[in-house]
């Protein structure tokens, strides 16, 4: 928006600009935002995937916000997992048009959902539902899978790959059931072997030389395996031995585990090369640098004719952002297709792991301003005020102050309004509870205009199912013991149909008053803080 549309209030010194949705349509100008969000004539805010039938006619608009805040309050995290299948799918659509076009072999996708990103159940359904296989990082993904798996919900074609460290368990692996009924959750190792006795296909990623003794052992079956090479962190005039990467082998080593692990009957897959977060570095340097890797690939190949699958590991934004998803797919296949040339050898299968991609778009937090005030004048006169509402920032978008993201927040309802110059606080008493944007005024937001007094302004924050609750945790005790959001959880038919709502409040007072040790059996340890004569009295320490 122009400055010139940009009002200074002579009374008040408050900067209002045109109507909200239009400064809204303009700032996100081209964003595939809006996909998943609409505003009707009202100015209320639809969120969801829309659904036609056959003859193109609207079947299921998006779940409108202000009926959900009237219905179960303020704060809301509300999830609809369909729009991580749609995301999912989007991806299979992009690479099969893609695979098409340079004449890369179509079957060359496999695709993993990073589940640490969001671990839920929903979630994680869903990215099986549309075939995408969940990626583990502990002993607890495999728990998870195994709970599926005995009520019916991991299908046999699931094949999990199983990053992270795999410490050895003490003593010798004893073979358990973990379909029966008193299996017990144990190391990530062991947990690992287990699924597989289960029939449960689950693909160690051997990051460690210091893993292998354990798999090696003549009590552990034959299984797939993968073995993760020092990528991280590649760029250029850096070689893969100089990186202080924490994670995988040098080539010395991966030639070490690859010789050992096959001499042990294991069938050697996969080949584990991830260079950094796709959006981290430029799209030229990041296909380059993963080019760069599968050199080693395919020197390993050549002695292990089962290694299949080139793993680029995840970090891929989502579709709403303006990163080049399919220009990045294009170099890259291009550039598999024409080294596999070089080398004589047949193209790799792609493999993928992405958590942000399939599920941040699938989650928003829902707030509603309690209070307006207007706090200070800044320079030029201009008074910008600040809207506060219950729960805490730091809480409902933690990973804007621990990942550096920022976020654009969005008006739940009044989008017909005149828009105003605001900073978006919480209710706590920290600093650091507010809206952090990258505004040319610090952390402000354009927000429509509401009539003096109201309190019910909302605001939805989007692309929040990924990693926050991984940060935070659910329920028990929140950043100044502030009230965790409820999860609204959309439940829809196999049309799409909105058919109901799971409602979820994972925090009890009670349950929070016990973790924070407020417990009958610690009433008599504490007194002893009351007595004057206590420990505190007889300190001789130094001041």
């Amino acid at each position: 928006m122009s400055r010139a549309e940009i009002i200074k209030d002579p009374r008040s010194g408050e900067l209002f600009g045109p109507t909200y949705r239009d400064i809204i349509a303009e700032s996100t100008n081209g964003s595939r935002i809006w996909e998943f969000f609409s505003y009707n004539q009202k100015g209320e805010l639809l969120y969801g995937p829309r659904f036609y039938n056959s003859e193109g006619r609207l079947i299921q608009d998006g779940v409108n916000i202000p009926e959900l805040i009237s219905r179960y309050g303020s704060p809301l995290e509300v999830v609809d997992p369909v729009i991580a299948q749609i995301r999912a799918r989007q991806w299979d659509e992009m690479f099969a048009n893609v695979a098409t076009q340079v004449e890369y072999r179509l079957d060359g996708n496999f695709r993993s959902f990073a589940t640490k990103a969001a671990p839920a159940m929903e979630i994680v359904t869903a990215a099986i539902g549309a075939g995408w296989s969940p990626e583990a990082s502990s002993e607890q993904d495999i728990y998870n899978a195994i709970w599926l798996k005995k009520h019916d919900l991991l299908p046999d074609w699931v094949k999990i790959l199983a990053n992270g460290y795999k410490f050895p368990p003490e003593g010798k692996y004893s073979r358990l059931d973990p379909l029966s009924d008193g299996f017990r959750m144990r190391s990530y190792a062991e947990m690992i072997v287990d699924a597989n006795i289960a029939g449960i296909r689950v693909v160690p990623i051997i990051d460690s030389l210091a893993e292998i003794p354990f798999f090696g052992s003549k009590r552990v079956p034959k299984m797939e395996v993968g073995i993760r090479f020092k990528a991280y962190g590649k760029k250029p005039g850096i070689s893969f031995e100089e990186l202080p990467a924490r994670h995988g082998e040098t080539w010395e080593g991966v030639v070490k585990a690859a010789r050992e692990l096959t001499e042990q009957g294991h069938l050697l897959t996969t080949f584990h090369a991830m260079i950094s977060a796709a959006d981290s570095v430029p799209v030229d340097e990041f296909v380059g640098s993963l080019l760069e890797a599968v050199n080693y690939f395919f020197e390993l190949r050549k002695h292990y004719p089962s290694l299949e699958h080139f793993n680029i590991g995840g970090g891929m934004p989502t579709l709403s952002s303006n990163y080049d998803h399919e220009g990045f797919l294009t170099k890259l296949l291009t550039g598999l297709k024409v080294m596999a040339e070089k080398s004589g050898q047949t193209m790799p299968i792609l493999d993928v792991e992405f958590g942000t991609y399939i599920s941040a778009e699938a989650g928003i937090a829902v707030l509603q301003l309690e209070n307006i005030k207007v706090n200070g004048v800044e320079s030029g006169g201009v008074r910008i005020p600040w809207g506060v509402s219950k729960g805490s920032y730091n809480r409902e978008i933690i990973d804007q102050w621990l990942l550096a993201v920022r976020y654009k927040g969005l008006a739940g309802n009044y989008a017909n309004n005149r828009s105003r110059l605001m900073r978006l606080g919480d209710s706590t008493c920290d600093k650091q509870g507010i809206l952090l944007t990258d505004a040319k005024r610090p952390n402000t937001i354009f927000m429509p205009r509401v009539p003096e007094g109201a309190r019910d302004l909302i605001v939805v924050i989007p692309e929040q199912q990924a990693y926050e609750e991984a940060l935070t945790g659910i329920g028990g005790v929140q950043y100044c013991l502030s009230a965790e959001a409820k999860d609204i959880i959309i439940v829809r038919d196999k049309d799409g149909r909105v058919t109901g709502e799971l409602v979820q409040n994972n925090q009890n007072p009670d349950r929070t008053l016990h973790l924070l040790g407020y417990n009958i059996e610690n009433i008599p340890h504490m007194r002893r803080f009351e007595d004057s004569r206590g420990p505190a009295s007889r300190y001789q320490g130094y001041f």
